[in-house]
C-alpha cells in the first residue's frame, strides 16, 4: 500500500508542478493538465491519510481514518468540479467541508480526549478552530455571511491557543512534537495551495455577485 501511495504521490507532485508551469506560461491544454493534477490529488490525499493513520494505529484502519480519507477525496473532487464549472461542485464541497468540520473533527476530539493526560483546553481549541475554519471556507464558497469571522476565529484558535499549548506541553515527547508540527504545516501548505490554485482558476466566480465589476458602467 505504501509503495502505491508513494508512486501516486510522485505522479501528483509532477502533475501539480507541470500544471503550474502550464498555467503561468499560458500554454495550450493548461486546463486539461490542471484537471488531471486535481484528479490525481483526489486519489493521493485519501491514500496518504490512510497510510499516515495506519502508522499511528499499528496498521489498523479505524472509522476515523475512513472518514478523514472520504472528506479529503470529496473536497478535492469538489475543487476539481468547481474549477471546471461542472454540476454538483457546490454539493461536493459542502458535503466534504461539513463532514470535515462536524463529523471528522468531533471524532478526532473524542479520540484525543480519551488519551491519558489529555489537555482539554488544547483539544477544544484545536477542534473548534479547525471546525470554524472549515465552515468559514464553506461559507466563502456559498457566499454566506460571517465568513470572515469564522475564518479569523478558526485560525486564531489554532495558531494562538492550540499550537502554543501543544508546544509547551512537557508531557509530549519532543520527537512527537516535531512530527506533529511537520504534518500540520504540510496540511496547511497543501490546503492553502489548493485554495489559492482554485481561486486563481475561478477568478471572480468565488466572489459574491455584488463584488463583480459592472461591465455596463465600465463601458461608459
Amino acid at each position: 500500500m505504501k509503495k502505491i501511495t508513494y508512486f501516486i504521490g510522485y505522479i501528483a507532485a509532477l502533475a501539480s508542478g507541470t500544471s503550474v508551469v502550464f498555467k503561468i506560461q499560458h500554454l495550450d491544454y493548461a486546463s486539461e493538465v490542471i484537471m488531471i493534477a486535481l484528479l490525481i490529488l483526489s486519489i493521493y490525499f485519501p491514500l496518504y491519510i490512510l497510510d499516515k493513520y495506519k502508522d499511528s494505529t499499528e496498521g489498523k484502519t479505524s472509522p476515523t481514518n475512513i472518514v478523514a480519507a472520504l472528506c479529503a477525496f470529496v473536497i478535492t473532487l469538489g475543487i476539481l468540479f468547481k474549477s471546471n464549472h461542472w454540476p454538483f461542485a457546490a454539493v461536493l464541497l459542502s458535503v466534504g467541508l461539513v463532514g470535515f468540520s462536524l463529523i471528522l473533527i468531533p471524532m478526532l476530539f473524542i479520540q484525543k480526549s480519551k488519551l491519558q493526560g489529555a489537555n482539554n483546553l488544547m483539544n477544544v481549541a484545536g477542534a473548534l478552530g479547525l471546525s470554524l475554519f472549515a465552515l468559514g471556507l464553506l461559507f466563502k464558497v456559498q457566499h454566506w455571511a460571517v465568513q470572515e469571522v469564522l475564518l479569523i476565529a478558526g485560525a486564531s484558535l489554532v495558531f494562538l491557543i492550540y499550537l502554543p499549548i501543544y508546544m509547551m506541553n512537557t508531557a509530549i515527547p519532543d520527537e512527537k512534537k516535531v512530527s506533529h508540527l511537520r504534518d500540520t504545516f504540510f496540511v496547511i501548505i497543501i490546503g492553502c495551495f489548493l485554495i489559492l490554485f482554485a481561486w486563481g482558476m475561478l477568478g471572480m466566480h468565488l466572489l459574491p455577485p455584488s463584488a463583480t465589476p459592472n461591465t455596463t458602467e465600465q463601458s461608459k
